[in-house]
């Protein structure tokens, strides 16, 4: 994010009636500096005037169909500028482009405003969230997060009062459970019930899983503030309590980013951090695990439990995203030969290689068609959106040619929105 220095000024001189592909130039050119991450750009529509024809142009009353005089004005930095140039120089085939340095003082532009002041958790907490006391049975705390689909749930004293809270991490790291949670909920009746049985067998309580002492806010925290927590400790979601701390919400780090979502509509201009991230590319983990489609199951397999995104992207020969596979869609779909195999798989108990029968299956029988992805050098506004249009909490970031480039978590973002490392 170039704040104040040296730059340079792109000035491009068109006619109102100047077309490119069909399209208005001016409106070709703006989108295509935007998608190339310009930090911004004016168009200017002039009263009158002239140009190499010594044609005549004015906005007269008795003229308003003319061919008026139009500017387009970038200023940048000179790397940005140089890069530029080259893709909008061929769109003006009739008109002119003039090149100045600049000392650029002050930028205050954000393609995303901070987390609204005026907002409080109260305002975008779930109200009366699900709990559990310290001696419920852990199969019937599992059987609750299934059941109703939730991620966490706090654990409360008889006053009500916040002593833990249960995630599916602490699920798999202190409870014994050989699956994450959304995978469970792929389990037939007769799978989760044995799953079930073998918790009772062991008589753990929700004391023994839960993590004690969890941050929690009070409902007049501020979004900021709750946000921050969430990314200085590594925690998707945070209890809600009253003056007494008891329970009386839950906010989560969607809860965070829908909120600011919202604002970003609206497009409120304000003061970016110093050396801003501005892309999806600036914020992806480039590390993309990936697939041809001919990959055979057990390579699959081995791909997904190497990476913590639980998902592997196919391509084609040119390496272009083709498909995606995630363990909760090869669960789905699995065949019942396959079945046994993946679930061990997945539960880490057997080497891959062990763990599949079926033969001849491939990545392109098993792959989604309809993968997620954000443009490289989308903006950080266009990212936060796509993330909450669609749902989802990663993105796969995809060059010009459709090739993965990065992948995007939600806590990426969040990271960077609280201008936090990650």
């Amino acid at each position: 994010m170039l704040v104040h220095g040296k730059g340079k000024r792109l000035t491009i001189y068109i006619g109102e009636s100047d077309q490119w592909h069909g399209r208005p130039l001016y409106m070709a050119l703006l989108e295509t500096l935007r998608r190339e991450g310009a930090a911004g750009a004016t168009v200017y529509r002039g009263v009158a005037g002239f140009g190499a024809h010594s044609r005549l142009h004015t906005a007269a009353l008795l003229r308003l169909s003319a061919d008026l005089p139009l500017v387009v004005e970038v200023v940048d930095s000179a790397e940005r500028i140089d890069r530029l140039l080259p893709l909008v120089g061929p769109m003006v085939q009739e008109g002119l482009i003039t090149l100045e340095d600049v000392e650029i003082l002050k930028y205050t532009h954000r393609d995303i405003p901070p987390l609204p002041r005026d907002k409080r958790v109260q305002d975008i907490m779930t109200r009366d969230p699900s709990r559990v006391g310290p001696e419920t049975p852990l199969a019937e705390v599992v059987r609750l997060l299934v059941h109703q689909g939730v991620k966490a749930v706090p654990v409360v004293d008889a006053q009500g009062r916040v002593l833990g809270i249960i995630t599916g991490g602490a699920l798999l790291r202190r409870g014994g459970l050989d699956l994450r949670l959304s995978l469970q909920r792929h389990l037939s009746v007769a799978e989760l019930h044995e799953r079930l049985r073998a918790l009772e067998r062991e008589g753990k309580q929700a004391r023994d899983v839960m993590t004690p002492n969890p941050i929690t806010v009070p409902a007049t925290a501020s979004l900021e503030e709750t946000g921050r927590l969430m990314v200085r400790h590594g925690v998707k979601r945070v209890p809600v309590v009253d003056e007494k701390g008891r329970l009386i919400g839950i906010v989560s780090r969607y809860d965070v980013l829908r909120t600011l979502a919202a604002d970003v509509r609206v497009g409120a201009p304000l003061e970016p951090p110093r050396a801003a991230p501005r892309t999806a590319l600036d914020i992806a983990d480039p590390n993309v695990p990936t697939v041809p489609p001919d990959a055979p199951l057990d390579l699959v397999l081995h791909r997904l439990l190497g990476t913590p995104y639980r998902r592997v992207v196919v391509v084609d020969a040119q390496g272009r995203t083709v498909g995606l596979i995630t363990d909760a869609a090869l669960l789905a779909q699995a065949t019942a030969e396959e079945r046994h195999g993946i679930l061990q798989a997945l539960a880490r108990r057997l080497h891959v290689g062990e763990a599949t029968a079926g033969e001849g299956r491939s990545a392109a029988d098993l792959m989604l068609k309809d993968v997620y992805t954000v443009p490289a050098r989308a903006p950080l506004a266009e990212v936060l959106q796509a993330f909450i249009q669609r749902g989802v909490k990663r993105l796969v970031v995809v060059d010009e040619q459709g090739r993965p480039v990065g992948i995007l978590d939600r806590r990426h973002l969040l990271h960077v929105l609280m201008q936090e490392p990650h």
